[in-house]
């Protein structure tokens, strides 16, 4: 009699008990920002933030909030005045430990860019694990100082050309390729620009040099942008490809272009020679060194 009171509810509601006791949700909370940052966070409570509050708690209780997010889940949503449906830029959140950053798909802009470019990670399967600093208890991602075990990586990037640079209208281009590395508050230098490149949008060459040092690589992505530069009007933005800095491999590449909504561009590439160097590698390197010595010069003992 009772399992077919439960089937009946079931038919009732077209939700199966036994699908729905495997489906792991979480329970939304209000923030209460005195009690989350005193007794931290809940496994299974998702609180919903603006990003005018979250932004508030950043600049305020960078390490709390940090702490915070060890357990407890927050998400984030654009603000109410975006009439034009626009985004803020993600990263600042996810340097903070924000777990759910909700952006408008429908607009394709430089937050969405970053959202891609994020999840190319980890074989683009839809989540990235949180990198192993957000669970030290000195951490502060306002404070480089406090950042252990993570080794810095000097980054050498020579832009060498493209090809089939192309606009919506007809004419020939100017373009030229702006270099940026984003990432936490606390990353400097990390935007350069070729100089343009006079009416050559099918093979132009520039062969130029840039040098970023990147703190924390795990919360660092790079991005390239190729403008059309024009005389009396804002630079238009044509194409662009970012990648985390983590998955990027050296030597000669080409670099796939992707349009606003990071779909690609048929044809169109960069040219592109990445190196690294990092303390972690060097300390390798001269481990190796020297037990090759060693070897070498112990049969001679």
């Amino acid at each position: 009699m009772f399992a077919q009171h439960v089937r009946a509810r079931e038919r009732q509601q077209d939700v199966a008990r036994q699908m729905s006791d495997l489906v792991v949700y979480f329970e939304a909370v209000i923030f209460n920002s005195d009690q989350a940052f005193t007794r931290g966070g809940v496994h299974n409570q998702v609180s919903s933030h603006s990003e005018l509050k979250i932004e508030r708690f950043m600049s305020t209780n960078p390490q709390k909030l940090l702490q915070f997010h060890k357990v407890g889940f927050s998400r984030v949503y654009p603000k109410n005045t975006r009439v034009d449906s626009s985004n803020f830029l993600p990263m600042p959140m996810w340097c903070h430990g924000v777990q759910l950053v909700a952006l408008n798909y429908q607009t394709g802009d430089k937050g969405m860019q970053l959202n891609h470019g994020m999840f190319l990670q980890n074989d683009n399967c839809g989540y990235v694990l949180r990198p192993d600093c957000h669970f030290d208890d000195k951490y502060n991602p306002a404070d480089p100082s406090t950042l252990r075990g993570v080794a810095p990586y000097d980054i050498t990037i020579r832009v060498l050309g493209a090809r089939h640079l192309t606009r919506s209208r007809r004419g020939i281009i100017t373009p030229i390729v702006e270099v940026e590395v984003i990432g936490c508050e606390y990353e400097t230098n990390t935007r350069f620009t070729t100089v343009n490149n006079v009416s050559n949008g099918l093979c132009p060459s520039w062969n130029e040099v840039f040098q970023f040092r990147v703190m924390n690589p795990s919360l660092a992505l790079l991005r390239f942008v190729v403008y059309e530069e024009e005389v009396f009007s804002e630079q238009m933005q044509i194409a662009q490809a970012t990648f985390p800095i983590t998955c990027l491999r050296t030597g000669y590449r080409s670099v796939p272009l992707k349009n606003n909504f990071s779909e690609d561009l048929e044809l169109a590439s960069l040219l592109v020679h990445y190196s690294f160097k990092s303390e972690v590698m060097i300390c390798k390197l001269e481990t190796l060194c020297s037990s090759e010595v060693l070897e070498l010069t112990y049969p001679y003992l």
